[in-house]
């Protein structure tokens, strides 16, 4: 196996939308009353910043995570050995029923299709509710966490969206170049045609539900 794949794949991801991860993975685990004791699941790890933050709370032995991709699972066993970390998707865990404590994951299962006419993600709170609702899990409430970060300019912040990292990389390279041209023109305007270092605020929306008892 090439170290430097691996090393490569996670080091883009950092650049992307792992810098926003730390931020994330701390508001997350408050979110989800982690606690020590606890045996964790991390669902779409990447190269595995919420894995970490996971493992630093409750021990990496008490920590498992997936990812669909052979290289972030890679990564992420590089970095944090001692947990558990496979190749799996979300629909197809290879674990048993009620193996863990709590499963924290970035996206649901629509996330992962993407095309150039289609969003990622859910753009309201009510929708997550509703889909947790519907899979029966109780006391559902829904927040959202907000974090920022530092970029030395614009082109610091679209390099990845050229190398094709991640979701929104592999939607903007299945564009035309007059297509990627558009897009960066018009991602340079909304950012008010910054010249120079800027910081960004994001929001994620996160929902919280408990399985009941004898829900598989």
């Amino acid at each position: 196996m090439d170290a430097r794949r691996f090393a490569g794949a996670a080091d883009a991801y950092d650049h992307h939308v792992g810098r926003y991860g730390a931020q994330l993975a701390a508001g997350l685990l408050e979110v989800a009353r982690i606690r020590r004791g606890q045996r964790v699941l991390d669902v779409g790890s990447g190269p595995g910043p919420l894995t970490r933050a996971l493992a630093d709370r409750v021990g990496a032995v008490n920590v498992a995570a997936v990812d669909p991709s052979p290289d972030f699972v890679e990564a992420c066993r590089a970095r944090m050995p001692y947990a558990d970390v496979r190749v799996a998707t979300a629909e197809e865990l290879p674990f048993s029923s009620h193996a863990f404590d709590a499963a924290l994951a970035v996206a649901p299962d629509r996330a992962g299709a993407i095309d150039d006419g289609r969003r990622v993600g859910y753009e309201r709170p009510d929708d997550l509710e509703a889909l947790w609702q519907a899979h029966g899990l109780l006391d559902v409430t829904t927040g959202q966490l907000w974090v920022t970060a530092d970029y030395d300019g614009f082109d610091d912040l679209f390099q990845p969206f050229t190398a094709g990292t991640g979701h929104s990389g592999a939607c903007y390279a299945s564009l035309d170049r007059a297509g990627r041209e558009r897009v960066r023109a018009e991602a340079h305007h909304r950012l008010g045609d910054p010249h120079g270092a800027f910081t960004l605020r994001a929001r994620a929306w996160w929902v919280r539900g408990l399985v009941p008892c004898g829900l598989t």
